[in-house]
């Protein structure tokens, strides 16, 4: 991500990112909002994961087996649907 940005400036110089961003928003609704949902995703994945860690830190009692696998697919769940309002805005 931000290293191939990076270098693509530095290959390309200066204002090649900012193009290829700008190309990537104005090529279609599929790509731009695929690429908006790659960007998303792995974030919301992974700060609502850490607040399911911060809640089983706080109250050990809730990690077993079966809430371990029910919080897994509320994870996934919740993750998918705000990464899919990501793409609207």
């Amino acid at each position: 991500g931000a290293a191939g940005l990076g270098a693509l400036e530095l290959i390309g110089g200066n204002g090649t990112a900012l193009s290829l961003m700008s190309d990537i928003g104005n090529s279609g609704l599929v790509l731009s909002s695929g690429a908006k949902f790659a960007v998303a995703f792995p974030i919301v994945y992974h700060y609502f994961g850490g607040l399911r860690h911060l809640v089983w830190d706080n109250a050990p009692d809730m990690l077993t087996n079966v809430d371990v696998e029910k919080t897994s697919y509320g994870l996934i769940g919740a993750s998918v649907l705000v990464s899919g309002v990501a793409l609207v805005v």
